[in-house]
């Protein structure tokens, strides 16, 4: 029993309260569903970079993925943009959710031999002869 209480205490303090947001994209996919108008949209998105002034671009892509939330993008907005009907709001959703749930871009796989080949510079160009006005050398 001792046991399943610290597993349970753990697992609280691991977790990161729900609807606590901690960037923007979060804060727009706790705010953004369900905006009926361009006002209420246009709100969230001050309240978010008033909040989180570093915007989209400072969230890595795949942020948000653990074993709680979305697989992926397409799955996060489909379950919060569904309810939207404004096309600029879902949009938004989109982007958020996407930023959050998709895969990170993997990193460019390098040549591990690189460094032992020797560098080739490329061949000078073969320039014909220079002739004078008077056609000779």
């Amino acid at each position: 029993m001792a046991n399943i209480v610290k597993v349970v205490i753990l697992c609280l303090t691991l977790t990161p309260p729900m609807g606590m947001a901690g960037n923007m994209a979060t804060c727009i996919l706790d705010r953004m569903p369900g905006a009926q108008n361009q006002a209420v949209a246009q709100s969230v998105m001050m309240v978010c970079q008033q909040q989180y002034p570093a915007g989209m671009d400072s969230i890595p892509v795949g942020d948000g993925r653990g074993w709680f939330g979305y697989s992926s993008g397409a799955e996060c907005t489909i379950a919060k943009a569904a309810t939207t009907p404004l096309q600029r709001a879902a949009g938004v959703i989109a982007a958020a959710c996407h930023r959050l749930y998709d895969e990170p871009p993997k990193p460019k796989e390098t040549d591990p031999f690189a460094d032992l080949r020797p560098q080739m510079t490329p061949p000078k160009p073969r320039l014909p002869p220079f002739y004078d006005s008077e056609g000779q050398n």
